[in-house]
């Protein structure tokens, strides 16, 4: 074999040193971790990494952390006609990514640097030339931007890759650090059970260190470190900066758990009866208990009956309410141009609510609805009617209201008008949200029965 083959002693593997077999003329590839240049104003690109080593040139930084340098003695410039100079209190408010460079008296952003692709514009003063205009703080805002900003999808990125690298090196941790990290994260779950348990919201619109709410997630752990010494010494500003465990990801994991244990215990607990039949047991039992007959019941049918519509009409107000539904449905879907409004309106709607945070983004949600006119007599159909009309309803408003604006028939004028009048009435809410519950139940009760 030695007379075709150019035998090559083989180099030990390490965290410290990466090479490629086979490049090793490459300089990109031969890369010792343990000397890479920390002042960001030094460091090339990710992408001039070679794409073998890239995420191990990540993962070192992750480790290094943004270099912060606050005993420096930082220079001063004139900007305005004024001296300035970088402060380092603005460290505080930009902890996890806010970095400073001696070499270039600027700002970077460390997550940026590691994760931001070279294809989306925008934010290279904080990854390449550097950031110092120091009469402009709010840029660092601008910079950050809304949830699905490309700041914000490097910053979780890069809080992912930090989390799998802790999940690793669990085990190197104190007894006293996993002692007080179970401490955290039981009292992230009693709060997330709290809040469930009171049908509350968990998040707040303002989430930083120096809001006077950050949401009722982060105030009820800051409650119970008053409460408890103890807890007080390992939550939120005692906690070490990557284990807190009040993050929107964490938050959802926790709430995601404790809906699978809850329904592992109602499982538990129904044993190997049908759902249906322990359904028919426990309405045996309401029968027997109120001396009520069977054949008393009117309407046998689950779903579409015809007496399920003479029970309906039987009550003037519910027919009422479904008449002015049906209203809505026909004003807004007479014509084609109101149709293309109400859609291209709720769009929008949905855009701003997703920039604000108000919206979560994933497969299967914010789908396109269409506001259709329920059955007469299949309560299923009035159920997602319904359902729709209320996740539309501002969108319902803003059709009517461009139509009040837009035509010139006074009668369709008046009718707009009057459409607005009374969807905003407290009457028509009210019965709104309460048929919504009403309808929600007996679908599914329909829907187990007909299984």
């Amino acid at each position: 074999m030695d007379k075709f083959v150019t035998r090559t002693s083989r180099l030990p593997q390490s965290q410290e040193h990466v090479r490629s077999e086979g490049c090793n003329a490459n300089p990109n590839i031969d890369v010792n971790l343990n000397n890479l240049p920390t002042d960001p104003g030094e460091r090339k690109q990710i992408s001039e990494y070679h794409s073998h080593i890239q995420d191990e040139v990540r993962k070192r930084y992750i480790q290094i952390g943004p270099i912060q340098p606050k005993n420096h003695e930082f220079l001063f410039k004139l900007i305005g006609g004024k001296s300035r100079s970088f402060t380092p209190k603005w460290f505080e408010k930009h902890e996890n990514w806010l970095e400073y460079s001696k070499k270039k008296d600027a700002l970077f952003c460390l997550p940026c640097y590691l994760f931001k692709p070279e294809c989306v514009r925008g934010g290279e003063a904080f990854v390449v030339e550097g950031f110092s205009s120091w009469n402009k703080k709010e840029k660092l805002i601008q910079h950050v931007g809304r949830v699905k900003s490309a700041h914000n999808i490097a910053v979780e990125k890069y809080e992912n890759l930090k989390e799998r690298k802790i999940q690793v090196t669990f085990h190197e941790f104190s007894e006293q650090d996993k002692i007080d990290y179970k401490t955290r994260l039981e009292t992230s779950v009693i709060c997330a059970r709290y809040l469930l348990h009171m049908e509350l919201p968990f998040r707040g619109h303002d989430e930083y260190e120096e809001s006077s709410n950050r949401g009722n997630f982060i105030e009820l752990i800051k409650v119970a470190g008053l409460l408890s010494k103890d807890l007080g010494k390992v939550l939120l500003k005692k906690a070490p900066g990557n284990l807190l465990l009040i993050s929107h990801p964490i938050q959802k994991d926790i709430v995601n758990c404790i809906a699978k244990e809850t329904l592992k215990a109602i499982f538990e607990e129904l044993g190997d009866d049908l759902f249906a039949l322990s359904l028919r047991s426990a309405i045996d039992i309401l029968f027997d208990e109120f001396k009520l007959s069977v054949s008393s019941i009117r309407g046998q049918g689950y779903d579409g009956a015809s007496n399920m519509r003479a029970t309906a009409k039987g009550h003037v107000d519910v027919v009422l309410f479904f008449d002015l539904v049906s209203d809505v449905v026909n004003v807004i879907g007479s014509t084609c141009k109101r149709y293309d409004v109400f859609r291209e309106l709720r769009a929008i709607r949905i855009v701003e609510a997703i920039n604000n945070g108000d919206r979560d983004t994933g497969r299967g949600l914010n789908q396109e609805l269409a506001i259709k006119r329920p059955g007469d007599t299949r309560w299923g159909s009035h159920y997602r009617s319904l359902l729709n009309l209320l996740e539309c309803f501002l969108n319902v408003i803003d059709v009517l209201e461009f139509i009040y604006n837009d035509v010139l028939n006074s009668s369709h004028k008046k009718n707009a008008r009057g459409l607005i009048v009374l969807l905003k009435s407290f009457d028509f809410v009210f019965i709104l949200h309460v048929m919504v519950e009403i309808l929600g139940i007996t679908n599914e009760l329909s829907l187990a029965l007909q299984r």
